[in-house]
């Protein structure tokens, strides 16, 4: 709604909003803008906010929700009943029968047993992160666009392209008018999707890699706890741990969980499987005073897997490592419990083995594009119900500790379990830390990327606390079951809506009704000159996300303007800056780039300069003012939808300026680059950045220049 004038006292205003994307039960925050400029030129601008719950699903989405009723209330109540019981039982028991810690988990069970408990959690938890993903679906043969997952279909197309002559990072056309593909962004998962490739369908590889890492969580958990020679229970323990932090729903993009892995957080989900595998063998390297292969390695795996995971990993082993190094150092050799530089050569070999990688990223680093503002999150606010069951437990276990020291001192070694609640604690710091103040070291630390290590370490301490407090039980195997029982029946916030993007993502665009417009608008483009641009609007949710089209590249070979890793071009910026100008409901954008009002007469001026001859508009609105500027045919009008194209675009990515082009000097190439953008008098012609601290002299070449329209970034 719009005012003529400032009013003098309270207005009320009547506006629809209409719930296109949001199941039953979903919190959004609705903002409202009041943007005015008074008569004396005096800009004012006041916000507010509202929480809402969502009451209705859209009846176009109605099919996603289970509609058999859950019994998450009762199985919680039986499980806590069993527990109540159990303790009771404990409680009585030993006022008749007192036996000693470590004959209870010897006298129970038989190794052999106690294997097959730890397989048999892993199985169960594999069976449920299976129902939640519905796996079923993910061995069907149908191309999925949900979430962030579009842009994911060209970073797997083009490694696989880019392998067959001999290349990791390459030059990518497909997105921000060309970017070098994997400077800036994680390679293994897609190289899982590649191998995969050579046996299974390119679709079914994608879902499977999409998921593989929710299913090797739990598998390289159990592994290192064997590689921390954690005493029973405690690798079955930690295995159930990972189901609420692989299904937890309070949130669905911070990373690890079900839900973020659905919206595109696949690398992620990777990295986390190997994190605690890396740590183990670490610190059993270290135990052993013996490096191996095998964990230079799995630092490897991190490292090609995820960036947050490999700052956390290499803090926590720095800490870690400075801590017995020091403590270390007056002990003689034969009385040293850990060996700190066994890490060394482990370190230096997993360092040569990707300095091909990480020195041209840390040398380019200028050249990536920071994302992202901290997020309104609360460090305790936001923990799932199975994290704070976990904080009780630890408190007992940490009463039973304090009470044993007053009866037996202080012990000269460490324990297993005492040396793995030791990483855990100082993961919580590294994590917590990060979490509170990494922002102010450096914009790339959002907070919301360090949130799974605070509640993974949290969940670890809880494991870790109830395998100490079983171990003195009188009935570990049933304590164990209990365990398990509670875990599953608390192992995600109420509603769950996994199931549901599950089937969203892997039922495939082919099953929405209007997937015919995304398959035509890829036919209609395929082979077809010049680059393509879209009105990122809401409504494109119909074709599974608003950036749908992000998958162009892969499914049709055309080049388009928009991309999915923001951080990985200076590209980026102008696509965002652009995107403001030819959509009325634009997405997120890099931190440097002013958020721009829709300017159709200058969006079109820079998508022809930068070689774009079609675009997609969903808004009518937008629609309507392309139309006006007389610069657009329509090509195609699909009802909500309608494709353009500017015969004044001949598709040439080369053009030739007699007058020459202008340069600039700069120390701050991002910034100059969003200022271009944003002046309209400067649309027709690019701008040349020096580098400033070359002490050039800035000259206007009067002789005929070629510029590449950012095929090959003039930034460079």
């Amino acid at each position: 709604p719009t005012l003529d004038r400032i009013p003098d006292g309270p207005v009320e205003i009547s506006f629809v909003v209409t719930n296109l994307a949001a199941l039953a039960g979903t919190g959004v925050r609705v903002s409202a803008v009041l943007d005015a400029t008074a008569p004396d030129g005096t800009h004012r601008c006041a916000t507010a906010f509202l929480d809402t719950r969502i009451a209705t699903t859209p009846p176009h989405l109605r099919h996603l929700v289970d509609q058999p009723r859950t019994y998450e209330r009762e199985a919680r109540a039986v499980a806590l009943a069993l527990l109540a019981i159990f303790l009771v039982a404990e409680v009585l028991g030993r006022k008749t029968q007192v036996r000693s810690p470590e004959s209870e988990v010897r006298s129970q069970k038989s190794e052999v047993v106690w294997c097959a408990m730890e397989w048999l959690a892993v199985l169960a938890v594999w069976a449920l992160v299976a129902w939640q993903v519905r796996l079923p679906l993910v061995f069907t043969d149908t191309l999925c666009l949900g979430g962030d997952l579009p842009a994911h279909h060209y970073l797997f197309s083009h490694l696989r392209e880019s392998l067959a002559h001999g290349r990791m990072v390459s030059w990518a056309p497909g997105w921000w008018c060309g970017f070098p593909m994997y400077q800036y962004y994680f390679p293994l998962p897609y190289l899982g999707m590649v191998v995969l490739d050579l046996v299974l369908p390119s679709n079914i590889a994608f879902k499977l890699a999409l998921v593989l890492g929710l299913f090797l969580t739990p598998l390289c958990t159990l592994a290192a706890a064997r590689l921390l020679r954690l005493p029973r229970p405690a690798p079955a323990l930690l295995v159930l741990a990972t189901v609420p932090l692989l299904c937890d729903t309070t949130h669905t993009m911070w990373g690890v969980n079900i839900a973020s892995t659905l919206s595109g957080m696949i690398s992620n989900s990777w990295s986390f499987a190997f994190f605690p595998l890396a740590i183990a063998s670490a610190v059993a390297d270290m135990r052993d005073n013996r490096p191996r292969a095998r964990t230079a390695l799995l630092f490897v795996a991190v490292l090609l897997s995820h960036f947050f995971t490999s700052i956390v990993l290499a803090l926590l082993l720095a800490i870690f490592f400075l801590g017995f190094a020091l403590g270390n150092a007056p002990l003689p050799a034969e009385r040293r419990e850990l060996h700190p530089l066994a890490l060394v050569p482990t370190g230096l070999c997993a360092a040569l083995l990707m300095a091909w990688w990480v020195l041209p990223l840390v040398a380019t680093r200028r050249w990536s594009v920071d994302y992202g503002d901290p997020w309104d999150i609360h460090l305790f606010g936001n923990l799932p119900v199975a994290a704070w069951l976990a904080l009780p437990v630890i408190a007992f276990a940490c009463i039973a500790y304090l009470r044993r020291l007053r009866k037996t001192g202080v012990p000269r070694t460490l324990s297993p379990l005492r040396l793995a609640a030791l990483v855990a604690l100082l993961q919580t710091s590294v994590s917590v830390s990060l979490f509170w103040r990494g922002y102010d070291i450096s914009k790339v630390f959002v907070n919301c990327r360090l949130w799974p290590f605070w509640v993974h370490a949290l969940l670890v301490l809880g494991a870790l606390g109830a395998a100490s407090l079983l171990r003195r039980a009188r009935r570990p195997r049933a304590g164990l079951a209990i365990a398990a029982l509670l875990v599953f029946a608390f192992a995600w916030d109420m509603p769950n809506f996994n199931r549901a993007y599950a089937l969203w993502d892997f039922q495939g665009i082919e099953a929405l009704p209007d997937a015919p417009v995304f398959f035509d608008v890829a036919e209609r483009l395929r082979g077809t000159p010049g680059r393509f641009a879209y009105d990122m609007h809401s409504g494109n949710e119909r074709l599974g996300s608003s950036r749908a089209f992000e998958a162009l590249p892969a499914v049709c070979g055309k080049s388009i303007v928009e991309g999915g890793i923001l951080n990985s071009a200076l590209g980026a910026l102008i696509a965002y800056s652009v995107q403001g100008e030819m959509s009325d409901s634009p997405a997120g954008w890099p931190l440097r780039v002013i958020p721009k009002k829709l300017d159709a007469e200058t969006g079109t001026r820079h998508l022809e300069l930068l070689g774009v001859r079609h675009f997609l508009a969903r808004s009518g609105f937008v629609q309507e003012v392309i139309e006006k500027t007389g610069r657009w045919t329509l090509l195609h009008d699909y009802g909500r939808w309608r494709l353009y194209e500017n015969p004044a675009v001949d598709g040439s990515l080369v053009h030739a300026y007699p007058d020459g082009i202008p340069e600039q000097e700069t120390d701050d190439p991002q910034g100059a680059i969003v200022d271009w953008a944003q002046d309209p008098a400067l649309a027709d012609t690019p701008v040349v950045l020096r580098a400033a601290e070359r002490g050039a002299e800035v000259t206007r070449n009067k002789s005929e220049v070629i510029s590449h329209k950012s095929e090959v970034p003039s930034s460079k």
